[in-house]
Parts: C-alpha cells; structure tokens; sequence
C-alpha cells in the first residue's frame, strides 16, 4: 500500500500531544502537514494560552496549526432548541438509584469535525467518496502508561499512530522533556466542566481558577433536571444529573483528600481514546503493564501487538488489532468507576449505538 497522503497531528494541546508536536518541530519525527485542534470552546484558558504559543513554535517548523469547532459544548447543553450531545454527567434516580448519562459528547465536539477535517484536507469533503489507499497518517498523543487507549479511528481515510508508544515515552517522560523545551506549565487537556475531573483537579480549580470554577459551578445547577428539551418534549428525565461523582452539587461536594487516592484523573480528552474518569480496578494493576510494555517496546525488533512497529512513526498502517487486544482496550474504555465501556461514538461495547434520547440512563451502569 502506497504511503499516507497526509501526516496530521490530533492536537488536544494538553501534555502528550505538545509533546508529540514539538518532537515532530525538533525532527526527531517526522514532520507533520498540519496539527489539528478540536475546540469545544469551554477549555480552560491554561490549554488556549498552551495553543497560542504552540502556534507559533509549529509556525516557524512549517507546521500548520487549525482549529476546527463543532460548537461551545456548554451553551449547547443547555438550549433547548440545540440537539443535545449527551455529557457522562452523574445520575441520582428518584429511588437513590446511581447511573450514568451516556457519553456522546467526544464523538459532537471532537471525534467528527476532526474526521471532516480529514477529509477536506485530503481533497474529499463529505459527501464525496474517499478513493481507496487514499489515506492521512493521524499521529496521537498517547503514552506507555496510556498504552490501553490506543484505539483505530474507524474509518479506512484516516490511519492513527502513536508516536509516543513507539518511543517507549511514559508522560513523566513527556513532562521531562518539555521541562528541557522549557515548557513547564502544560495543562492537561479538558473542559472545564468535565464530569471525569477528580477531586484534585476539581479542588485546584478552585482555589487558583476561581473564574473557570464559577462556570463550572453554575453549569452544574443548571444542568440539574437535564437537557430542557426533555422536559418540553414531554420526555422528563427520571432523577437529577451531576457533574462531581458524590452526585451532589458541585460547590458542596467533598473534595478533600482520600485515603487510598484523591480521584486523580489518570489522562486526559483526546478523541480516540476518551477520559477513563475515576481509577478502576484496572488501573490499579496497570504499573506492572507499563513495566512489562516498555520491556517489550526497548527489546530488539519490538513492535507494539497491534501495530507495525516503524509504521507508528511512517504513518503506515499496521495489521489490525488482535480481537482480543481490542476487546481489552474497549473494557479499559469505561466511562467511571464500574461504567460501561464505550466507544468514542457513544455506543456500549457489545450493544449497539446508544439512544439518542437524553432522559433515560442506563441504571446498570457505573457506580461512584
């Protein structure tokens, strides 16, 4: 198969993807056409100001940096003419019942305009048929110690590598190395209002972002009874919706340190491989999996089991995941302690495309 047409980079500013974007700017990889970030218009201002300078820095690489927006997630979800792209908000039902909003929200703001993106960059913009090999190298930002994230976009016009995996790179290596940049201050990337922050995000915001914490606060009481589409559609929502994972409001929510752990958020947004949200008993056992991969990644010959080795930095695709390697990294995909996994569509592994309609969580879901 002839090589990509494109080489892009999903940008979500944050550490890993900074990272991957400044190695590209020193040549230690390949150079990309353009690095392309999806705007859900409600990042806090740390990530904006991290977008800004890395503008500037890719300009003088010869890297294009663009923006691409599906809208602002936030006045969205909260006008009732707008079609609503549901958020993994926290439910409580009637009964004290614990559940779950389905997660679509990647999907709206970042997973399709980047895809259409993909597409008028490669001369195909919807509706026209993309030829076949005719493809774009997506490079993402994700570490060893994310390597279960790692996930295909889906679609034959658009193949992801993983720059970092290749390089055997863990984010405290990313962080190492943007301290020599000299970029010391990198925010991870997220929206403000993220139901997956934990309580050390949540309480950091507080007391050192008092503007982005306001917003954050105010979006949760009025996000309260759901989407007001629901209720004037006759679809009322059964029970009250959260974004802090204790299901009561944010501004009273108990965000002190933990014994056994504060809630830390163990990545951040990116398209292809969403928020895990809460530590799972998954990630508690995952220190001895980075270990083990980067062990496999620094042998002689090593190629990561789903893709083909050098093709990770060259763009080209490799075999297809093994059934068993992409089953795995779907359950680690879960959307909260106990979720159901998901895909970046919105789907549950082994279900279906989700509902569409917003008023009815799934009570078997995750439990906080």
């Amino acid at each position: 198969m002839a090589g990509p047409s494109l080489r892009l980079l999903s940008l979500g500013a944050g550490v890993q993807s900074t990272t991957v974007l400044l190695l590209a700017c020193d040549g230690t990889i390949p150079r990309f056409d353009y690095a392309v970030f999806a705007d859900t218009r409600w990042e806090p201002a740390a990530v904006y100001a991290n977008l800004r300078r890395l503008r500037l820095e890719a300009a003088e690489a010869g890297i294009a940096v663009l923006k691409v927006c599906a809208g602002d997630i936030r006045a969205d979800a909260l006008d009732p003419v707008h079609r609503f792209a549901s958020m993994p908000l926290f439910v409580k039902g009637p009964n004290g019942e614990r559940g779950m909003a389905r997660r679509q929200c990647t999907s709206e703001y970042k997973v399709r305009p980047l895809k259409a993106k993909a597409r008028e960059l490669l001369g195909y913009p919807h509706p026209s048929r993309v030829p076949k090999g005719v493809y774009a190298a997506q490079a993402i930002g994700i570490s060893t110690d994310e390597f279960h994230r790692a996930k295909d976009s889906g679609v034959n016009y658009l193949k992801n590598t993983f720059p970092l995996i290749e390089l055997g790179w863990t984010r405290g290596d990313c962080i190492a190395y943007l301290r020599r940049r000299g970029w010391d201050q990198v925010a991870r990337s997220s929206c403000v209002g993220c139901p997956f922050h934990g309580n050390h995000t949540w309480r950091r915001m507080r007391d050192e972002r008092p503007a982005e914490w306001a917003a954050a606060v105010a979006f949760d009481y009025a996000i309260r009874k759901g989407h007001p589409a629901a209720n004037t559609a006759g679809q009322p929502p059964r029970g009250e919706y959260f974004i802090h994972h204790s299901r009561v409001a944010l501004d009273l929510a108990d965000l002190r340190p933990r014994r056994g752990g504060d809630g830390a958020d163990p990545d951040g947004c990116s398209p292809w491989g969403c928020r895990s949200g809460h530590p799972t008993p998954e990630s508690a056992r995952e220190g001895s999996r980075v270990i083990a991969t980067r062990r496999y990644l620094d042998a002689p010959n090593a190629k990561p089991r789903w893709a083909a080795g050098p093709a990770l930095l060259a763009g080209t695709p490799g075999p297809a995941a093994p059934a068993r390697d992409q089953r795995q990294r779907d359950r680690y995909a879960v959307g909260g302690r106990g979720g159901a996994a998901c895909d970046p569509d919105g789907r549950r592994a082994g279900h279906g495309p989700a509902r569409p309609r917003e008023s009815g969580p799934s009570w078997e879901g995750a439990t906080a």
